[in-house]
């Protein structure tokens, strides 16, 4: 076989593959993109406990009659990163009305305390830090990788779960779930 037909193929290749992974990315974007978090019938959230940075034990059954937004994370992970604004932001504007739980997860070797404690510092977040030691949170709510983030209504309902990084479209959507109605 000549040297063009070799380039010809190849390019067919190329264009089979591109072809293929384009349709892929629409088709696994239709289904796990910004509106992924699924409407579904009650389900109590999973209950866990975490700890504080004294190490004082807290679950989430804890915060039972509140709204709770938890994101589970890790100080190596980037999207956890770039999303944590949003949570200081959340954290700001409605830490009144709905509880901010951010979990680190470092119960198993890939993260520690320390880490999550230096970085919470060096980008000055306020919001309430909690370490996920014992790998509980871990278990329950993350599948395949972090962030993790979980809406949970005033009653313990799980009424959201995103996994991957959360936009503000994501987070609107996921408060919508869990603030009471505003009445006009």
């Amino acid at each position: 076989m000549g040297r063009k037909w070799k380039a010809v193929l190849a390019a067919a290749a190329l264009v089979v593959v591109l072809g293929g992974a384009y349709f892929l990315y629409g088709f696994l974007s239709d289904k796990y993109g910004p509106a992924a978090i699924p409407e579904t019938e009650y389900e109590a959230a999973p209950d866990f406990t975490v700890y504080d940075a004294d190490g004082n034990p807290v679950k989430l059954s804890d915060f039972l009659g509140k709204p709770v937004v938890v994101n589970l994370w890790a100080s190596w992970c980037g999207p956890c990163k770039q999303e944590m604004p949003l949570f200081q932001e959340l954290y700001e504007e409605h830490g009144e009305e709905v509880e901010v739980l951010m979990v680190n997860l470092c119960a198993f070797g890939n993260d520690n305390v320390q880490d999550a404690k230096d970085l919470i510092a060096e980008e000055g977040y306020t919001f309430p830090v909690y370490f996920d030691t014992d790998g509980e949170a871990m278990v329950n709510y993350v599948g395949r990788g972090v962030p993790v983030s979980v809406f949970v209504d005033a009653g313990g309902g799980l009424a959201g779960y995103q996994p991957g990084a959360l936009t503000e479209e994501i987070m609107e959507l996921g408060l919508d779930r869990i603030l009471p109605a505003e009445n006009p």
